[in-house]
């Protein structure tokens, strides 16, 4: 779990690591899950406060995060699904105006420009989109940013493409 800033280089790493069930059974395996993914949720919680304060606060790079999502993808080869999420305001897209005044079909003439990797039969969610601290975008900010977000991903050849306001 990765977060990032301003560039695909200006990330920081919340957690990096298999996960793994001990246990001589599969059921004995499933009984530890939830306990496990209670355990790696408070350690990301705790990470992330230091994490965001340590990379620069001029941005985000989605496009090149996705870049670095789309090598990710390449190292896994064939054989694997690959599920991409990219948690997001959707806002501050470096290189992009992404403001009040957009509308969804201006969202898409700006999708269409934007340089994208290849994703091929990825599964692609963006959550998150309009979620800000403070008062909350208009519903019409995040409807424009919902199409973009979904162009963009059509656009990398996903297999499938969610961009949605929340997310489970």
């Amino acid at each position: 779990m990765t977060g990032y800033s301003s560039s695909s280089g200006a990330t920081v790493t919340l957690y990096d690591a298999e996960i793994t069930m001990p246990g001589a059974t599969s059921n004995a395996q499933l009984r530890r899950v939830p306990q496990a993914v209670e355990d790696l949720m408070t350690e990301i919680k705790d990470a992330y406060p230091d994490a965001l304060a340590s990379l620069p606060t001029d941005g985000s790079d989605i496009t090149g995060v996705w870049r670095l999502a789309s090598e990710q993808q390449a190292q896994l080869g064939d054989g694997y699904q690959f599920q991409y999420v990219n948690l997001t305001d959707g806002l501050d897209n470096v290189g992009v105006t992404l403001d009040a005044g957009l509308t969804p079909e201006r969202a898409t003439t700006l999708a269409d420009q934007i340089t994208v990797p290849k994703l091929d039969g990825a599964e692609v969610t963006v959550a998150g989109i309009g979620r800000v601290a403070g008062a909350p975008v208009s519903s019409h900010l995040a409807e424009a940013l919902v199409a973009y977000y979904d162009r963009l991903c059509e656009r990398t050849g996903a297999a499938s493409c969610l961009a949605v306001t929340d997310w489970r």
